[in-house]
């Protein structure tokens, strides 16, 4: 019954309980994960080259806006500023208009490596080669001498390219490309095929492309290929004086496949800390993280790191509570009462704490419920071990093994005394007692057990004639007396009454005796001399003289020594502890 109202509880506290995750909700995870896969990644460093090729075409100032809004071709606007405004048609059709380009971008850096790698900006020098596809017709009249010509503009760039590159995913990037370029060119070829027509100016141009991404194997850098669109603006201004042109401004349109190789722009174990986190893993998450910033001190998202590695610390009880609910439910309890133990320590949620111990407690309850079964095979000392071990799980389960555990605990005692090992049984008996005041009936009862054994084991002994044994074990009741006396039945004060009444009368005797024979033998000694129990052995020897035979023992820390004598014919010994006299012994 109150197994099921544990589960009851659970289930509502479940229902209160909310893990504050980093990813909130199903859009944000998808975000992040497919948009944020690269947050931590390697900025690219360095791209040795880019190679380019291209078709393109060209028009006039206006072609740009007149391909977005009109989508057509044709030549509105004539890129050609002449002499006497003379209309120069010869490439209005768009076949005479188009070419191909051949781009090279070297030495392509990242001077801001080490402050961001959100967007990269890559600096490098390039050089780009347009050369149209067809030859104009042929154009008579148009260079002042009588061969014939056609128009073939073929240019030579020099440019600085400024490249933002956006990588958010593993595979791929987009960028953006800005390019400034010092322009040469031969506009026109005769029929010879020499070329004529010098030109001078100035090009901008911007692209826009994404490139794949493919790691080489056993290489350190990066196969980059892909596509770009290209705008390109040109200016001529510097035109040789034989032609009749005054400026060439045009603009055109390209497509290009790309190649080239880069360095950096790897994926990080911060990129696999992140992925965790968004999957609240907080555990590998912060393992991830930590790893991320010895390997890479310097990168541009170590702050951030130390932003999740503190949310992970918040939340990272979710995670053990998650992992020890499903090592539960595959029967690794060990591993499930870990977690919860550890997840316990992470959180200072109260919710979350209750959840964590009546889970606990689930477990402990489970395994105190086959505890009798489960020990059959058991040793007393084992089974107290495993009580405390469940005790151990959940400490409210308490409660409910307190009896078997104060049971064992006496069951124990008991096999002390068996030992003949009464003072640890009774360290155990007082440990239980003030552990388990409500049971202290039971205490009273091991008590009395426990002085009724050490009168009976005293007069065993003192009948065998073992009287170091006697003397340790009325010495022993003796100081446990005033703590116990209240506990004692009246029948037990009185068997040990009698029996300190008749070892005292014994050794009474046997002093009498001693004493006697000691006066006749030494008349320097009084009328008042005696001999008494506690004595020292010096004393001792004064009185009667030096032993015939000295025995000694070693008990724990005690020395105990046996000294015999023969007085009037009769045999004695005296025994000693500690150098103090505590009985006499009469034998055959």
């Amino acid at each position: 019954m109150i197994k099921r109202f544990i589960y009851i509880l659970l289930i509502i506290s479940s229902l209160m309980s909310q893990e504050n995750r980093w990813s909130t909700t199903r859009f944000e995870h998808w975000w992040d994960s497919t948009f944020k896969s690269m947050l931590f990644r390697e900025p690219f460093k360095f791209i040795p080259y880019k190679i380019k090729l291209g078709k393109y075409y060209y028009g006039g100032n206006d072609y740009w806006d007149q391909i977005i809004s009109v989508g057509n071709t044709d030549l509105n606007e004539s890129p050609f500023k002449t002499m006497d405004d003379i209309n120069f048609d010869y490439i209005d059709d768009v076949e005479y208009r188009q070419g191909i380009n051949l781009e090279i971008d070297f030495l392509g850096y990242n001077f801001f490596k080490n402050l961001e790698n959100s967007i990269d900006i890559i600096f490098s020098l390039g050089y780009k080669l347009n050369k149209p596809l067809s030859k104009s017709p042929n154009i008579d009249d148009w260079i002042l001498d009588d061969d014939s010509y056609r128009y073939y503009p073929v240019s030579n760039t020099l440019k600085l390219n400024t490249t933002f590159i956006i990588h958010k995913a593993k595979k791929y990037f987009s960028y953006i490309n800005y390019s400034y370029g010092k322009v040469s060119a031969s506009l026109f070829k005769n029929n010879n095929g020499k070329r004529v027509i010098k030109g001078k100016g100035s090009s901008h141009s911007i692209d826009l492309g994404f490139n794949i991404v493919n790691k080489v194997k056993n290489k350190n850098f990066n196969l980059l290929y892909g596509f770009e669109i290209g705008l390109n603006e040109l200016k001529l201004d510097d035109i040789d004086t034989k032609s009749r042109f005054l400026e060439i401004n045009s603009q055109d349109v390209a497509l290009k496949f790309t190649i080239g190789i880069a360095y950096g722009g790897n994926r990080t174990i911060g990129d696999q800390a992140f992925n965790y986190l968004i999957n609240s893993d907080y555990l590998d998450a912060i393992d991830s993280f930590n790893k991320f910033k010895i390997k890479y001190p310097n990168h541009p998202k170590v702050k951030l790191a130390n932003e999740m590695i503190d949310f992970s610390n918040r939340e990272i009880a979710y995670d053990m509570l998650y992992n020890g609910i499903d090592s539960y439910n595959n029967n690794n309890i060990e591993e499930a009462i870990d977690w919860y133990k550890e997840g316990l320590s992470k959180t200072k949620d109260s919710t979350l704490i209750y959840e964590f111990e009546s889970r606990q407690y689930i477990i402990a309850n489970e395994l105190f419920s086959n505890f009798d079964s489960y020990t059959q095979s058991f040793t007393i000392e084992q089974s107290i071990d495993y009580i405390q071990y469940i005790e151990s799980v959940s400490p409210k389960i308490s409660n409910d093994t307190k009896l078997k555990k104060v049971s064992l605990l006496y069951e124990m005692g008991q096999v002390f005394l068996d030992n003949d090992n009464y003072e640890a049984a009774y360290k155990l008996y007082l440990e239980t007692r003030d552990s388990y005041p409500n049971y202290i009936y039971i205490y009273e009862a091991k008590i009395n057990r426990l002085i009724s054994y050490l009168i009976k084991k005293a007069n065993s002994d003192l009948l065998t004639k073992d009287y170091i044994g006697a003397y340790k074990a009325m010495k022993f009741i003796n100081s446990i007396y005033p703590n116990i006396n209240n506990y004692i039945e009246n029948n037990i004060i009185k068997l040990k009454t009698e029996l300190e009444s008749q070892n005292a009368d014994r050794i009474n005797n046997y002093i009498l005796d001693i004493i006697n024979d000691a006066k006749n033998q030494f008349k320097t000694l009084d009328q008042n001399t005696v001999i008494q129990i506690g004595y020292s052995l010096n004393k001792i020897i004064k009185i009667i003289g030096e032993p015939l035979e000295v025995k000694t023992r070693m008990i724990g820390e005690n020395t105990y020594q046996m000294y015999t004598y023969i007085i009037n014919e009769m045999n004695y010994r005296l025994f000693f502890e500690n150098n103090n006299l505590f009985d006499i012994e009469k034998y055959d």
